[in-house]
């Protein structure tokens, strides 16, 4: 009985870990991606390839790639691909 609590504690920090709404944009040498945590102990969460990046929201990032915007997924992946220009 005393492993089933410390079970779920274990597996609601991991869940924590990965929640993107904690996921900064980070700018490495140019190009922005994410990272989780501080600058000394971030995590990358999405490789820098990004020329602008916006933080998540409801799951979802604004991103901008070869002057164009589009959101992603915690994944990494696009939703909406980069299609949008703005003036």
């Amino acid at each position: 009985m005393f492993f089933r609590p410390l079970l779920l504690l274990l597996l609601l920090s991991l869940v924590g870990a990965a929640d993107p709404s904690t996921w900064k944009p980070l700018p490495f040498s140019g190009a922005f991606g994410f990272v989780e945590g501080s600058k000394s102990g971030a995590t990358v969460r999405v490789p820098p390839c990004f020329e602008e990046a916006r933080p998540f929201s409801d799951g979802l990032a604004a991103v901008q790639l070869f002057d164009r915007w589009g959101y992603l997924n915690q994944t990494g992946r696009f939703v909406i691909p980069p299609r949008y220009v703005t003036n």
